[in-house]
């Protein structure tokens, strides 16, 4: 369900999931929602989710995997 993997994003960032989807500038009562009804982010949301925890989602799995590391070479 993709709450846990949401409220794992948060447990991981140390921030509650209330003030993470405000702060991400979703309703407060969308993780709510998604709990509830066991229902999904639609894109919009999933794009403001992913951005806001620097991860990347497939949206067809809703499959949320680890940030990319990028490497400077001097």
């Amino acid at each position: 369900m993709f709450y846990d993997k949401y409220c794992e994003l948060c447990k991981r960032n140390g921030i509650s999931p209330t003030k993470a989807a405000a702060e991400i500038g979703l309703g407060m009562g969308t993780p709510t929602a998604w709990k509830k009804r066991g229902t999904y982010p639609n894109p919009a949301q999933a794009k403001k989710v992913a951005n806001y925890f620097n991860v990347s989602i497939d949206l067809s799995l809703i499959h949320i995997s680890e940030p990319t590391r990028l490497l400077s070479i001097s």
